[in-house]
């Protein structure tokens, strides 16, 4: 707006002199104009200033009132200036324009006190506000830690309200539950043992199935064992087959004359060392066979056959008095002096040599170099025509394959025994077929428990069945008695108990001692077998009929087989609940026996007694149990056999306990003490476990 009403008296300021009459002096205009501009320059300063304070303070709209006035004034005078037609009148207005000047310099002056009282109120005020703040701050920090102060207070509070609650919560939780339990015990009471005579249930017939499982896995496992170390027994046995089937095959070249009519001969002091030698006299023995050689070598061995059998026989005497190194060197020495003759009763020597090497070099825990002595027989005699050798071959083969298994090269074995069979299934002679039938059995074993396995028992019993060779008979028989263990492996049980038929009706009228023993090996199995199938008179039958046929027996083996028929029946009459007749069984087991030292039957006895006491337990009469205990532990106290230890520590453990429920508090931990000094350094898994139980039973009767 200033700036319009400035362009207008600027417009009314150029306009020509003529335009006016009278108009006044140009010096006189000249001097108007200029006030004019000074006017309107302060009022442009004035503006400017008003605007600095139309927020500073309460004088502003007196300031504004005064401006608007002047501008009145100022327009009032330029009116007049334009209208002006006469010099007297700028006289006047020259007076006036001085008044407005002199209100305008009091106004200037106001305005600069107003500045200055302004400033001074707002210095007050930025001073004031900074005492403000820095209150502000004092008591914000103070509210900040009365507030801090009143958080901590309250979670304290809190805590100990909660804790306070909680008690509170809990005792009086505690009280309803007590009154609940007071007032519904019984109902409670009744819906427990509701329960947990559910569970025992369950849990004795889980108990029950369990442990049936356990008997059944291992009787499988003891009747696996027992084959395996039957075919173990085998490779044990193997030197001396060996040197008794060279003694047999040279038997021709012993002289018939007497020890006494030939002290002076060679030949003569030969028999003295073998005579020796069958008496076990082996280091006379030795000492006349290294004369013999001696003398032989002075000669010039004008007799190689008889002097690589005087080498043949040292070894076997240094095999006896375990001096191996000598013996292979030995073995050795005649191979390396006849492996390149033509003579076939030299190569008879070589070839049993060989043989032996191996088997005494496996002995040494050489299964590598034993495998490669046999590998080199089979490849230098491969193609033989010689029959004696042949056997030498045969046994190569089957020592190998026996080698290889106990390495666990069960394939490698298998593929032994396959090139053995294929390349002497068709032979004649009696002592081979005799390897090829243990070859086959051994092959069955080599296979496991598989349906292989009874294929191959199944194949030798339909090739060799009607042999009338004992030794493959024997073969026969215990292919039978491990094909019906392989059906039991397989849960054929019902297999199983006819392949046992077969081998006890086949071999009913044996002599032959071995097979006799895989017969009452077959009855005692089938009686097991028949206990699985709870077939309980089945089994009473089968172990009576082996009672009844071997337990006349002098064989330690049949032996053990009748005691542990004789145990089953007992432990089958206790589980159908017949303690009394159990008890009367296990009586007539242990008198039968009183006398033995066979320590497979003293096991069985021990296992009767034990079982004895357990039964006379049953039947409420502790002090017999007790009794019976006691006869078991003095009997067998000092036995070395782990399997009767172990029967021991459990009738020492059974007697603290009858003791315990009978009150008899200080008997039963001595009893304790006693089984865990005697017993508490064994190896035995078993017995520690015994020990462990004596030791937590104990402690419980001290606290």
């Amino acid at each position: 707006m200033r700036i319009c009403f400035l362009f207008a008296c600027l417009l009314l300021l150029s306009l020509p002199k003529s335009s006016f009459a009278n108009a006044p002096t140009e010096q006189e205009i000249s001097s108007i104009r200029g006030q004019l501009v000074a006017i309107n320059i302060q009022l442009a300063r004035l503006d400017e200033r008003l605007k600095q304070q139309q927020i500073q303070g309460r004088d502003v709209k007196a300031l504004q009132a005064t401006q608007q006035a002047l501008s009145s004034q100022l327009a009032g005078l330029t009116e007049k200036l334009n209208l002006q037609t006469h010099g007297d009148d700028i006289k006047a207005l020259q007076a006036t324009e001085k008044s407005l000047n002199t209100q305008l310099t009091k106004l200037n002056t106001q305005l600069v006190g107003k500045e200055i009282n302004h400033d001074i109120r707002i210095n007050g005020v930025e001073k004031r506000m900074s005492d403000l703040i820095g209150t502000t701050d004092l008591w914000l920090t103070i509210l900040s830690i009365v507030i801090t102060v009143i958080t901590v207070v309250a979670a304290l509070g809190g805590y100990l309200i909660y804790r306070q609650s909680k008690d509170e919560a809990t005792r009086i939780a505690y009280e309803q539950m007590k009154k609940f339990l007071d007032e519904n015990k019984d109902e409670l009471l009744e819906n427990v043992r509701k329960e947990l005579d559910q569970k025992l249930t369950e849990a004795h017939s889980s108990v029950e199935e369990l442990k049936k499982y356990i008997k059944e896995a291992r009787v499988l496992n003891k009747k696996h064992r027992e084959m395996c170390v039957e075919v173990e027994n085998i490779h044990k046995s193997m030197k001396e087959q060996t040197e008794k089937g060279s003694e047999l095959s040279k038997a021709s070249e012993q002289t018939e004359l007497s020890v006494d009519d030939q002290q002076n001969s060679i030949q003569g002091i030969f028999n003295k060392a073998y005579t020796y030698y069958k008496g076990e006299k082996y280091l006379k023995a030795l000492e006349l066979y290294e004369q013999v050689i001696q003398m032989t070598e002075k000669q010039g061995k004008q007799d190689d056959a008889i002097y690589a059998r005087f080498l043949f026989h040292k070894a076997l005497t240094l095999d006896k008095l375990d001096r191996t190194e000598e013996e292979v060197s030995t073995y050795e020495s005649l191979i390396a002096n006849f492996e390149h003759d033509s003579n076939d009763n030299l190569q008879e020597w070589v070839a049993s040599a060989m043989l032996n090497m191996g088997i005494t070099i496996g002995n040494d825990g050489q299964p590598e170099r034993e495998i490669s002595t046999y590998e080199k027989l089979i490849a230098r005699y491969q193609d033989t025509d010689n029959e004696d050798i042949k056997v030498q071959v045969a046994k190569a083969y089957v020592y190998k394959a026996l080698t290889l298994r106990q390495l666990n090269q069960f394939e490698d074995a298998i593929n032994t025994y396959d090139e053995m069979i294929s390349c002497f299934i068709d032979s004649d002679n009696e002592n081979v077929k005799e390897q090829v039938a243990i070859a086959m059995r051994n092959k069955g074993v080599a296979q496991g428990s598989s349906q292989e396995a009874i294929n191959t028992y199944g194949n030798l019993i339909e090739r060799f069945k009607l042999s009338e060779s004992e030794e493959v008979q024997i073969q026969v028989a215990k292919a039978m008695l491990n094909k019906g263990v392989a059906e039991g492996v397989l849960e054929n049980l019902l297999n199983e108990i006819t392949n046992y038929d077969d081998l006890i009706e086949r071999f009913s009228d044996t002599k032959n001692e071995q097979i006799q023993e895989l017969v009452a090996n077959a009855m005692l199995y089938k009686g097991i077998t028949q206990q699985m199938l709870d077939e309980t008179e089945g089994l009473y039958s089968t172990y009576n009929k082996l009672l009844n046929r071997f337990k006349a027996s002098d064989n330690d083996t049949i032996q053990v087989y009748v005691a542990r028929a004789w145990r089953n029946i007992g432990v089958a009459q206790g589980k159908e609940g017949q303690s009394a007749k159990a008890i009367s069984t296990y009586n007539l087991l242990i008198e039968h026996f009183k006398e033995t030292e066979n320590e497979g039957v003293n096991t069985e006895i021990a296992k009767a007694m034990l079982n004895k006491g357990v039964e006379q337990g049953e039947l409420g009469e502790p002090q017999d149990e007790i009794e019976s205990y006691d006869d078991l532990i003095k009997r067998f106290n000092h036995s070395n056999d782990n399997d009767i230890q172990e029967q021991v520590a459990k009738s020492m453990f059974y007697k603290a306990i009858t003791l315990r429920d009978l009150g008899e508090t200080k008997q039963a931990i001595k009893v304790y003490d006693e089984l865990i000094e005697h017993f508490e350094h064994s190896d035995s898994s078993a017995i520690q476990g015994i020990v462990k139980r004596a030791r937590v039973d104990k402690n419980k009767l001290l606290d």
